[in-house]
């Protein structure tokens, strides 16, 4: 009896996503920017959907975790392996928002990065639980191959310890990279505040 009730209790407590994806990736950019020509990658994204069954607000999606890897070819030595993340609060339902990463202008310059890398990735997950991969979510190099996606995130985690921390959201790049563009960006929940 106590198993069946804790089996009833999982399935109770398991969101099912829709197909159609409750965020959509309108677009990925890559720019290089301000003097010292910092590599700043912009995530234009829209949630589109609240699949919760109990919600706070309908018009609103909580609780999103956002996770990005970026892949960019050197000249002589292979690839670079990078990754970031970000914890957003809540979206308004069909408003658009901006997610900026930087790679800083002096890692650009020392490694001759390119601005577009060689692939790029994004994931989601939504109150914990993980949201469906959509084609949108990665360059078009790797969005049809799940083996693909799957060796850059092995290959980010196995190589890529040595740029952790160098991909940079938004708030922590260099003020006079972000002025003017904090209106487009969500509310981002900052845990390093609390340590």
């Amino acid at each position: 009896m106590r198993r069946s009730l804790l089996w009833i209790t999982s399935i109770t407590t398991m969101v099912v996503f829709p197909a159609v994806g409750a965020i959509k990736v309108r677009d990925v950019k890559f720019d290089k920017i301000g003097r010292d020509e910092w590599i700043r990658a912009r995530i234009e994204l829209v949630a589109s959907d609240n699949p919760l069954p109990e919600p706070k607000n309908r018009r609103f999606l909580d609780d999103i975790k956002l996770h990005f890897y970026l892949i960019y070819g050197r000249q002589s030595t292979g690839f670079d392996f990078y990754e970031s993340e970000v914890e957003i609060v809540s979206m308004e339902i069909g408003k658009r928002y901006h997610i900026d990463f930087f790679l800083p202008g002096v890692v650009v310059e020392r490694d001759q990065l390119s601005k577009e890398p060689f692939a790029y990735l994004v994931e989601f997950e939504i109150s914990g639980n993980d949201f469906p991969f959509s084609p949108s979510h990665a360059s078009s190099n790797v969005s049809s191959n799940e083996a693909a996606r799957g060796s850059m995130k092995s290959r980010t985690e196995s190589e890529g310890s040595i740029n952790r921390g160098i991909l940079l959201p938004s708030y922590f790049a260099p003020p006079t990279l972000t002025n003017g563009e904090s209106e487009s960006y969500p509310a981002f929940r900052r845990l390093d505040s609390l340590r």
